[in-house]
């Protein structure tokens, strides 16, 4: 069951912006954006978020449906990545929207399998924690728990996050 978090009128909007920097650092980081590209696509987000009421569900899906992105393009199975408001863009396919089917597949997986992919799910919830309390405890335990589970790549995904993400407040 999805937890709904009601908090001050500020939290929403701080969760969005940790959306768009999770994004941003883990597709978009070497690629200037400009700050009208940046608003488009935060509406955007807010649009899959079904914003004001942000579920940690919801948070994490965003999350882990980036990640297949990266993961996808990556291995080569998806094509350019267009820039932020087009891929974010419900009605484009090969963007945000086309990661659904991968997302639901992971999840029949780790219902078959637990612990499929399990890295991703650890690194989600602990950002959500981090944006949402912006405690360091957060990113101390997301980071022993990628190391435990040999997540190497994703630790530099963290902390570029991280930083994208205290770069915006």
């Amino acid at each position: 069951m999805a937890r709904i978090i009601h908090l001050s009128s500020q939290t929403p909007q701080q969760i969005v912006n940790a959306c768009w920097q999770f994004a941003r650092a883990v597709l978009w980081a070497e690629q200037p954006i400009g700050e009208q590209e940046q608003q488009r696509s935060i509406a955007l987000i807010r649009q899959h978020l079904d914003y004001p009421v942000i579920t940690e569900s919801s948070f994490i899906c965003f999350c882990e449906r980036i990640l297949l992105a990266r993961e996808a393009q990556l291995t080569g199975q998806s094509g350019y990545l267009s820039q932020p408001s087009v891929w974010l863009h419900p009605n484009y396919q090969e963007g945000y929207t086309g990661t659904r089917q991968a997302y639901d597949q992971m999840l029949l997986r780790r219902a078959a399998v637990p612990g499929y992919r399990e890295e991703y799910m650890v690194f989600s919830k602990h950002y959500y924690r981090y944006a949402l309390y912006a405690r360091t405890c957060a990113i101390a335990a997301c980071r022993r728990k990628l190391l435990r589970l040999k997540a190497y790549g994703l630790l530099t995904l963290l902390y570029r996050a991280i930083i994208y993400c205290k770069l915006s407040h």
